[in-house]
């Protein structure tokens, strides 16, 4: 007897991201930054099908709305990473004991923006405090 198993499963998050570490360089008297603030609200939903008898799949979506601000009170503006939509399908399936998997993958585009050249040295420096946590709602049924 095959039994189809379907959990569903959303989730709602906020995220924010504190001012990143600063560095002092080895040489020079200047330091490096990447100050500033980030937050990103978003919502992920996704079915699941458990292998059963000939197949199984994952469907998912979410839609996060990511900004930046700089630290002097300058405007929040889209960051560097913000991709709204996200659409992801996921096949498995068994063909004569072969199993066969394939995944499909949408995006929207990331937001453009126009950069000026950099006059010095890229910096390798650079490390991110990383997103932390602490508003997220899961629900799985």
């Amino acid at each position: 007897m095959n039994v189809s198993v379907l959990n569903l499963c959303g989730e709602v998050f906020q995220l924010e991201n504190k001012d990143d570490l600063v560095i002092q360089p080895v040489l020079g008297n200047f330091n490096y930054t990447n100050a500033g603030s980030g937050e990103a609200d978003g919502v992920e939903i996704s079915i699941q099908k458990s292998l059963s008898g000939k197949w199984a799949g994952q469907v998912s979506y979410s839609f996060i709305k990511s900004k930046r601000r700089i630290t002097d009170g300058g405007f929040a503006y889209p960051s560097d990473e913000e991709r709204p939509h996200q659409f992801t399908a996921i096949g498995i399936t068994r063909i004569l004991g072969i199993i066969f998997a394939g995944k499909y993958r949408y995006a929207s585009g990331l937001p453009y923006d126009l950069r000026i050249p950099v006059q010095f040295a890229t910096n390798p420096a650079r490390f991110c405090s990383g997103f932390q946590r602490p508003k997220t709602v899961t629900l799985c049924v």
